[in-house]
């Protein structure tokens, strides 16, 4: 119980993060997305069968913090999180070695399938095309974006951890009986 308080409060914290601060990261209109790459993080460490309930959640919050259509992010969020872990079965995608590339390209095409999804279902495809009009200045904030989203994947991929070494170490202390 204490385990999901916690990572309830780590979601609506991130939520909190990425609707008030995130904006501030980069002055365009491609912020950097903390609650994906959270989802990201997430998914690599415990599997999509684990994680699923926490993904919709997420997506959920966002969406309730974003005034968008209730799934929208859901939607994102799951297909973005399953295709992670079709990916990790199939690739080694651990944090060392090829692994490392292989994850690092996967967050910057998620940076890109994410903004593709999410203008083409807000603002539908017009939207696309005056993005793809301006693509020398997309370049360079898709790039700036990108970098940002890294950072902040293996800041929260680290930390996720840590809580989860920390509570599979609270789960493995027996009480005993005198």
């Amino acid at each position: 119980m204490k385990k999901k308080v916690i990572y309830l409060f780590i979601i609506f914290t991130a939520t909190i993060l990425q609707t008030s601060s995130a904006v501030f990261f980069l002055n365009h209109n491609w912020p950097a997305d903390i609650i994906l790459m959270l989802v990201l993080a997430w998914t690599l460490i415990d599997g999509f069968e684990e994680f699923l309930p926490w993904a919709i959640v997420a997506g959920l919050f966002y969406d309730l913090a974003y005034f968008s259509p209730i799934g929208t992010h859901i939607l994102i969020l799951a297909v973005l999180s399953y295709c992670l872990s079709f990916f990790s079965k199939r690739f080694s995608l651990e944090i060392r070695g090829t692994g490392l590339l292989l994850v690092m390209a996967f967050v910057v095409g998620t940076t890109l399938g994410s903004r593709i999804i999410t203008v083409a279902l807000e603002f539908g495809v017009d939207a696309l095309k005056t993005d793809l009009e301006n693509f020398r200045i997309l370049i360079g904030v898709f790039l700036s974006s990108a970098l940002l989203n890294l950072v902040i994947f293996f800041g929260l991929y680290f930390m996720i951890r840590k809580i989860e070494k920390f509570f599979r170490l609270k789960q493995k202390r027996v009480p005993i009986d005198i």
